[in-house]
């Protein structure tokens, strides 16, 4: 799962300055990414497109961009000037908007949205391939073409909670992106009826990114207290409304990311477990609550590992050790649930000696320890560990295996692994599994 983080007055007004420092510093973190949402502030796309063109590097995004209110031979034109201005680096994601704005704000139908939706992705998808459109349908009439030299059509996504709506984002666009969505939604309902309408239609697996509101604190009862003051109108729109009762939430502190470190984490595992691509992170609270979540959201983005050299004390020595100790107990208890402390989210099992090739993130790993596709020895042991400081500044270890099958025979194996400092503690980012050698 990526991570990425929202820029702009999602949280209150903000300036230029100030979402262009916000987007710098997901940047130097090794975020994937940055969201905008619209409001009625800042004009997204234009701010995506200032963002963009002042910090490279990552990727921008619209999350979302209500369509009622703009023509999609408008929009066309705005989503390829920025894809132009920012070098191919965003994604225009696109909602009905909530209902009760658009026809109480600004006056226009809010009836069969999902309707709406297919109509204009017919229109907007041709367009944004500079393809010229002649359509006349039951909600939306266009005729024209829009063209910007050197801009790739950006992928779209759509905002979908319901049913209708995700095979909608299944079938004619590359995902799907949600909001105040809880893990156990994510995965019952949202990932797998957008996957199946993407598969059904012959498209690609789709992306599926989560907005949530992320706050890392020693004091998670104020900070609940304190986004329910904010969000608690939100909570009461019919739209959310839906998915916070489908995860059986009292409001959008109940699907929040809120805690320390470990807490805030294991919420986060369980998105990516859930079958969330990207994690649109919504830092929340004081500033120093804010800088602390950017820490950790640091820490856990896959690139992560590839950051500078760190100097090992005794204690990390000693924590290392402690680390690859933990995969026999782990192992031999059959804790699969509980390898999130063992591994980071991005981790990859590298056992093509055994046939089983790479297997890539937690998640996937949780599964092969669940199904145990070969005999699984009654007992792990981890002897000769030897830790080595790479000029690079990755930290490997090698290890010897020994295991004990049910029949009294041993095996042996060599594990060579990496492992990166998290503010969780010690994780593995790589395993290798080596046999044994029989020469």
């Amino acid at each position: 799962m990526e991570i990425a983080t929202y820029i702009g007055g999602l949280a209150g007004p903000t300036t230029l300055e100030e979402a262009v420092v916000a987007a710098r510093r997901a940047a130097d973190a090794g975020l994937a990414g940055v969201w905008a949402a619209q409001g009625l502030g800042w004009d997204s796309l234009t701010l995506l497109a200032l963002v963009g063109a002042e910090v490279s590097g990552i990727r921008i995004g619209s999350a979302i961009v209500p369509t009622p209110q703009r023509h999609p031979l408008v929009l066309a034109g705005q989503a390829l000037s920025v894809q132009a201005a920012v070098g191919g680096r965003f994604t225009l994601g696109i909602g009905a908007g909530v209902g009760a704005m658009v026809e109480g704000m600004f006056g226009l139908p809010r009836d069969r949205p999902a309707l709406r939706m297919r109509e204009y992705l017919a229109v907007l998808n041709p367009l944004l391939r500079g393809e010229a459109v002649d359509f006349h349908g039951e909600t939306l009439a266009a005729t024209g073409q829009v063209e910007v030299p050197g801009a790739k059509p950006p992928q779209v996504l759509v905002a979908a909670l319901g049913p209708e709506m995700l095979r909608v984002a299944g079938e004619h666009a590359d995902g799907t992106a949600t909001w105040m969505t809880g893990p156990r939604t994510l995965a019952d309902h949202i990932v797998p009826t957008v996957r199946r309408a993407a598969r059904e239609a012959g498209r690609g697996a789709p992306r599926v990114v989560a907005g949530v509101l992320v706050c890392v604190t020693d004091d998670p009862d104020s900070s609940r207290d304190r986004l329910a003051s904010q969000y608690e109108l939100a909570g009461q729109v019919p739209e959310y409304r839906a998915v916070l009762d489908r995860e059986g939430a009292a409001g959008p502190w109940d699907v929040a990311a809120i805690g320390d470190e470990a807490t805030v984490t294991h919420h986060l595992r369980r998105l990516a477990d859930a079958g969330v691509t990207e994690l649109a992170a919504a830092p929340f609270g004081t500033a120093d609550e804010q800088a602390r979540t950017l820490s950790l959201l640091a820490v856990l983005t896959p690139a992560s590992a590839a950051r500078g050299p760190v100097r090992l004390s005794s204690r990390d020595r000693v924590a290392i050790h402690e680390l690859l100790a933990l995969h026999g107990h782990l192992a031999d208890d059959r804790r699969a649930e509980d390898l999130g402390l063992l591994l980071t989210l991005d981790a990859v099992y590298d056992v093509q000696s055994f046939g089983l090739g790479n297997i890539e993130g937690l998640p996937a790993i949780q599964d092969v320890h669940r199904q145990r596709p070969w005999d699984q020895p009654i007992g792990h042991h981890v002897i000769n560990v030897v830790i080595d400081e790479r000029p690079d500044g990755t930290i490997s270890v090698r290890s010897t295996g020994l295991s004990v099958m049910a029949d009294g025979t041993a095996g042996t194996c060599t594990y060579d692994d990496v492992v990166v400092k998290t503010d969780a503690g010690w994780r593995i980012a790589r395993r290798r599994v080596l046999p044994a050698r029989t020469d």
